[in-house]
Order: structure tokens, then sequence, then C-alpha cells
């Protein structure tokens, strides 16, 4: 787990399990969504949490690493979903985000939203990313979720 910012930490499961009940967490992976909302396949597109869940001072995201772009209309309202709730809770307490192996999801939605904010140059994703690794060097975003995020860098800005 690394402090990219005050308050924002990113990091991998394990991480989550570090955290006590004061921290906020979002989960940027759908093995956390499918344990929490007590699913194993999927669940149906027209399901009120099937994108996002929040649930107190947690935040869960259906997002899964894949290799073809991550589309914009399930991936825009996840990140306006994260944006909001890192907005909501990162002046009250420490926030954690964290997928799978740290790397790719949890990596990705930190970097956005570090650039949404202006916290690392966002005028273009290529230049945010390479700055992004020089904070937290694990990142290694996943080819769809990169794609998606270099494909609709300015649209994600204003979300």
């Amino acid at each position: 787990m690394i402090e990219v910012i005050k308050n924002l930490y990113v990091g991998n499961d394990t991480s989550c399990s570090m955290c006590d009940s004061e921290w906020a967490i979002v989960h940027a992976c759908k093995s956390c969504h499918q344990k929490f909302l007590r699913y194993k396949k999927a669940l149906p597109q027209n399901h009120p949490s099937y994108l996002v869940h929040f649930e107190k001072n947690h935040l869960f995201l259906n997002l899964v690493d894949m290799e073809r772009m991550f589309l914009p209309n399930f991936t825009h309202p996840i990140m306006k979903a994260a944006f909001e709730f890192l907005d909501e809770q990162i002046p009250q307490r420490k926030v954690l985000i964290h997928c799978n192996q740290g790397q790719s999801r949890s990596a990705g939605v930190a970097l956005a939203y570090m650039a949404k904010k202006n916290m690392i140059k966002n005028n273009d994703f290529k230049i945010a990313y390479t700055e992004f690794k020089n904070i937290y060097t694990p990142a290694q975003i996943g080819i769809g979720f990169e794609l998606y995020l270099g494909n609709y860098w300015n649209e994600i800005m204003v979300l």
C-alpha cells in the first residue's frame, strides 16, 4: 500500500485486509463486488448495484481487467461514482483504492482522480500515466482499461 497523495492510498487485496473500520475503501475489482453482493456469475444489467454499490464507507466497483477496451457506457458511471466517493471521503479519513494485484484497476482510478484534480498533469493520458508511475511505481494498467483511459481521457476529466 502506497500513499499517492495525502489520505489516498493505492494497494492490493492484502492492503485491504490491513485497513480498519476508520478507513474508506474503493474496491475496484469484481471479486469484492461479487462477494459483498453475494452473486456468482453476473448480476442482471438492470440490477441497481450492477456497476457500483455503496455501503457506509465502502464503494464496490464492478470492474474486470480484460483485453478489450472498457466501454464508456459502463465505465463512465463507475468512474464518476469513484470520483464523488473520493471527493467526499479524502477530506475526512484515509482512503484505499485496491484491486486484486494493486497494479491496474486501482492504479487507473487513482491516476484519473489525481489528474482530474490537477495533482498531476492532465492534458494527455500518456503524460499523466508517466507522471503517476513516478509516484506509484507498481502501476501497470491493463490494456482494456488503458485503451479506455486513452480514448476517453477528455471525457473522463469532466465526469
